[in-house]
């Protein structure tokens, strides 16, 4: 488990979802507490997911959003070095089940700036290589929040993912989701050192964000429509996995611009990423990952 601070004991909830809960060893987040969800109901969510010789059916990773059907959003923490998602699937509510929806992707990695000290900018695009075709119940993209003024815009809101239903390390088949209600920033402000603007917080007394899930989505609806719309992109919260603690999200509002930009350029670089280290160093491919295929 990675140590954000000593005083604190705060604890990233970082890439592998299956990893030791042990200090040096990273976590990240899902949902605790939750309900399962119905086909359709969280379409745009996505698994990224990594395949090795030991595990050819894939390992989940983290949460996705699909926002086109060439882009989907992510924690950008979970494209920090080891392991890597190398697919994203789409269209299934359980991982062990696919749906006749399924669509299975090679992701190519987009452009973020994130430092894992700070945990600044926790976001990241994903190029998605095989584009989605057709859009129907159990796929589909989600609409961004353009508003920073989510607390009085939206009434209800939900966390989604497939990670860990409790304190003890098992991921969920079945897609989790739970309700959550947007936190006034003072409070968030005084639990955590370095709330800033381009983050948002939320929390349940009987459910929360907890481990295995990083990446998700954050959505809400409006007081007018029942339409889901994508407020937050899962970061970070505290170790331990309990309802009352607010989660940590990126506010996506606050990155239009920069998801505007990126979404914009064409993911054709393929460059190996031990070249690009040795190209440019390991720091600059930390801080700027450009559309690498996995």
């Amino acid at each position: 488990m990675r140590i954000l601070t000593p005083f604190l004991q705060v604890f990233v909830w970082v890439i592998p979802a299956l990893s030791q809960d042990v200090e040096g060893g990273p976590i990240s987040a899902a949902v605790f507490g939750g309900n399962n969800a119905e086909p359709g109901q969280f379409p745009f969510i996505g698994s990224l997911q990594e395949k090795t010789h030991d595990n050819p059916n894939g390992t989940h990773i983290c949460g996705a959003v699909l926002i086109d059907k060439k882009w989907a959003l992510t924690a950008a923490h979970c494209l920090c070095p080891s392991p890597y998602p190398s697919k994203v699937f789409f269209g299934d509510i359980n991982l062990k089940q696919k749906s006749p929806s399924h669509h299975e992707s090679r992701v190519l990695r987009a452009p973020h700036k994130y430092y894992d000290t700070t945990l600044e900018n926790d976001i990241a695009l994903i190029a998605i290589r095989d584009d989605v075709k057709d859009y129907n119940q159990n796929v589909s993209e989600v609409s961004l929040a353009t508003s920073s003024d989510e607390i009085s815009l939206y009434e209800k809101c939900f966390v989604a993912g497939w990670g860990y239903t409790s304190d003890e390390n098992y991921l969920s088949d079945a897609l989790q989701y739970a309700e959550v209600k947007l936190v006034n920033s003072s409070i968030c402000k005084a639990k955590w050192w370095d709330f800033n603007e381009t983050v948002i917080c939320a929390q349940n007394t009987t459910s929360d964000a907890c481990k295995g899930d990083s990446g998700g989505p954050l959505v809400c609806s409006k007081k007018s429509s029942t339409a889901l719309e994508l407020v937050g992109i899962v970061s970070y919260g505290v170790n331990v996995c309990m309802p009352g603690n607010p989660g940590v999200y990126t506010r996506v509002s606050a990155f239009q611009e920069w998801i505007a930009e990126n979404r914009s350029t064409k993911p054709f670089l393929t460059i190996p990423l031990w070249l690009i280290t040795v190209m440019f160093g390991y720091q600059l491919l930390e801080q700027y990952s450009y559309f690498i295929l996995f």
